[in-house]
């Protein structure tokens, strides 16, 4: 065992596990049963017709003289902004690529069939900023009104052919892709190199010219950062997140790094460093689920070769299938997502009905097939209108409506009678609510060219603090709240860094300070290894932040472990009016301080490439905690709570349990037992599946409420069949983070 297990002792308390999984969500993609991406000919002499339209994503307007090309075919686009390409080779995949010299390049990805007609929409993001700069130095391109920007390193800009230095001006070209307004606008199919499917978090694409119009790129060795501006309709967007590049060649996204959540509400973006430029998109593989039905006219003949469609209506995600002989169809959406479906012919001469589907953990079937008939000017209606939410105080609420009529649709929110100015997308957040926005409603009016509809209202209830909760809810939220007796007596652990090394004192807080000891003295050198056997270190800490909480009061850890490596071992942990908050929560949601004795015993097992470290927690008698944001305090009285991490010897997260063993505990003299588990189960690349389990609480006997989860992965409460959040957003996003800190190499592995 390594220091890691203490690790995971203090950051991967209940608060960080439950966050983690809150924040996982997913996105569509195409059916993985599609053939490879292809544009090679199947036969020499199998060609068809691709027609279309080039359009704003941002107003929907046709674009004039845009360029569209299929490998070595191109034409440019009329007034209207219609096209046709002829003689297209026919493949099932082919790469349509747009440009405009006022707008980014992108590319839509279709079936061509020989002898037929084929149409396709290409929708291109304006580009935000352009302007010339000097390679010789340091440069930072920003997007106005937007956290959107680049940094380029000084003399670090090549030839993106020749690879020779630049020397003379370079113009930079930044277009944001908002896939939250409009999903079409993200190039490609929402596909990987490995035909999974992803869901983005907002795209950027950095367009670098010299002055004779040559492609310039970033040189060998350099690298430069960028912010991408958060697009997301996920109420709780990942800390971190993988970046991946947009491969013209393929048409799929190609991960490379990764970049970190930073920003304030609304004006949130994604960090990162990158080694070349194109279109970069913060996205994450998703989990998929399928939806099964099948295709039919108005006359009830089954149709095939149709295009099916999916689109998510509370995450950014698109897929594709095509209709079997029999009309049959198998579409990819998001596992526990909503998402709308529909079917299109290939020439765009026929479209289905919309229906919407989700969530579900497992497969869909239809009742009844999607019946398609001639496309005609359609006015818009609500597929899925927003729904009642429920919030507290200081958090942020996310309506979301999905609709359906002829492109473009247009959108205006509305609470109450009066429009909401600026809010014109598919969702709606409503940042930091307070008491006096519980109640109010929200509609929104969805128009076209061919009509107007009004969507039903949606209520947002917003809860109040913890101190105007129920006595029994504060309770339930209190017993649950005893899991984090650990992070408050591992807080000393913030003397040690990831690599199983002493750091310097000075070194932690930002603000405030801690004093420490080991075995009584000073800490040894910054850099020392911890060392194994029997040890006590200890600290005292004075308003430090860091790791994203602020400590107050003192903990002496005294830990056992023969041998790091083996996996065994145990501490006791001291605590003195020692206290734990997040700084960051603009409404408090976490404020606990503890008191006493917590005993802690390790054991880790390998088996395969599976490790499985489990955690038992016992606060001795009369140790206490006290919920400071109402005012319970909880004293114990026996049991044990219980830790159990599974996870791949690559470090994927595969499994994790906490458990209440009869933990008993009195508060104001009336005796609470916690009794249960709660049970995350991740997929092979330790992304959410499924939650499981309850913890039930009762009170001198009674039962009194529950903690369970729902099928996001989300800690909910149930008290006399009420259900409200058990974390604040703020929480979640805090704490995963943190989590995703966490798991690091151990000693004797080898880092990369």
């Amino acid at each position: 065992m390594s220091k890691n297990a203490f690790r995971r002792w203090m950051r991967a308390s209940t608060i960080a596990v439950a966050a983690m999984l809150v924040s996982a969500c997913g996105g569509g993609g195409n059916d993985n049963s599609d053939p490879p991406p292809s544009n090679s000919t199947p036969a020499a002499t199998q060609t068809g017709t691709v027609k279309g339209q080039a359009v704003a994503a941002d107003t929907g307007a046709p674009i004039n003289n845009a360029t569209v090309s299929i490998g070595d075919a191109q034409v440019r686009t009329a007034a209207d902004g219609s096209f046709t390409l002829e003689g297209v080779v026919a493949a099932d995949r082919s790469l349509v690529k747009f440009a405009s010299a006022n707008h980014g390049d992108t590319t839509s990805v279709v079936k061509v069939v020989a002898n037929q007609t084929t149409f396709v929409r290409g929708v291109l993001s304006p580009v935000a900023v352009t302007t010339s700069v000097n390679p010789a130095q340091v440069n930072t391109v920003s997007v106005p009104n937007s956290p959107g920007r680049v940094t380029l390193p000084a003399n670090g800009l090549v030839d993106a052919q020749t690879n020779a230095p630049v020397t003379g001006p370079v113009t930079v070209a930044l277009t944001p892709i908002d896939p939250a307004r409009n999903p079409a606008s993200m190039p490609g199919d929402y596909t990987n190199t490995a035909g999974a499917p992803i869901e983005s978090y907002g795209a950027l694409q950095v367009n670098l010219r010299d002055e004779n119009g040559r492609r310039v790129n970033l040189g060998a060795n350099k690298t430069a950062t960028i912010r991408i501006p958060l697009s997301s309709r996920a109420p709780n967007p990942p800390a971190t997140i993988p970046l991946f590049y947009f491969d013209d060649a393929s048409g799929r996204w190609v991960e490379e790094g990764s970049a970190a959540l930073a920003g304030t509400a609304p004006n949130q973006y994604y960090e990162g460093s990158v080694k070349h430029f194109t279109v970069w998109n913060a996205d994450k593989v998703v989990d998929t689920i399928y939806v099964n039905g099948c295709l039919q006219s108005s006359n009830g003949q089954r149709l095939s070769g149709e295009v099916v469609g999916s689109e998510g209506v509370d995450y950014i995600g698109r897929a594709g299938a095509i209709t079997d002989a029999e009309g049959r169809f198998r579409v990819a959406i998001r596992r526990n997502g909503v998402a709308r479906v529909f079917a299109t012919s290939l020439d765009g001469l026929r479209e289905s009905n919309v229906v919407k589907v989700g969530p579900s953990a497992t497969d869909i079937t239809l009742p009844d097939c999607l019946t398609s008939s001639a496309a005609v000017a359609r006015a818009p209606v609500i597929v899925s209108p927003p729904v009642n939410t429920t919030v507290e105080v200081g958090q942020t609420a996310f309506l979301y409506v999905a609709a359906a009529g002829s492109q473009p649709l247009r959108y205006q929110w509305k609470r109450g009678d009066q429009d909401i100015p600026n809010a014109n997308l598919p969702y709606l957040a409503l940042y930091n609510l307070q008491l006096a926005d519980s109640g109010a409603t929200f509609r929104v009016v969805v128009t076209n060219a061919a009509g107007s509809v009004t969507s039903d209202p949606a209520t947002v209830t917003v809860l109040p603090p913890l101190s105007g909760r129920s006595e029994q809810e504060r309770l339930v939220r209190l017993a649950f709240l005893a899991f984090d007796f650990y992070a408050l007596g591992a807080s000393p652990l913030e003397l040690i860094d990831d690599n199983d090394a002493f750091r310097s004192a000075g070194s932690i807080c930002s603000p405030g300070s801690v004093t420490s000891t080991f075995d009584g003295a000073a800490l040894p050198a910054p850099g020392t290894l911890i060392p194994g056997g029997s040890h006590t270190l200890a600290a005292t800490f004075n308003q430090c932040v860091t790791n994203s909480m602020r400590y107050d009061g003192a903990s002496s850890l005294q830990y056992n472990v023969p041998d790091f490596s083996v996996g065994n071992g145990s501490a006791v942990a001291t605590l003195t009016n020692m206290r734990l908050t997040d700084p960051t929560d603009a409404t408090p949601t976490y404020d606990a301080t503890g008191n006493g004795v917590v005993n802690a015993t390790f054991a880790s097992a390998t088996n395969g490439d599976l490790v499985t470290e489990d955690i038992t927690i016992t606060p001795t008698a009369n140790a206490r905690l006290q919920n400071n944001l109402d005012g319970l305090q909880a004293t114990v009285v026996s049991g044990s709570l219980a830790f159990r991490s599974v996870y791949t010897v690559t470090d994927i997260v595969r499994q994790i349990r906490n458990t209440a063993n009869a933990f008993t505990f009195t508060v104001n003299g009336a005796t609470l037992v916690a009794n249960g588990s709660l049970q995350w189960d991740f997929d092979t690349q330790g992304r959410f599946s499924s939650g499981s389990g309850q913890i039930a609480v009762t009170r001198n006997g009674q039962p009194i409420g529950r903690i369970f989860i729902n099928n996001q992965g989300a800690m909910q409460i149930d008290v006399d069949g009420t259900v409200v959040p058990f974390y604040s957003l703020a929480m979640n996003t805090r704490a995963a983070s943190t989590v995703m800190r966490v798991r690091v190499p151990a000693r004797n592995a080898t880092v990369q």
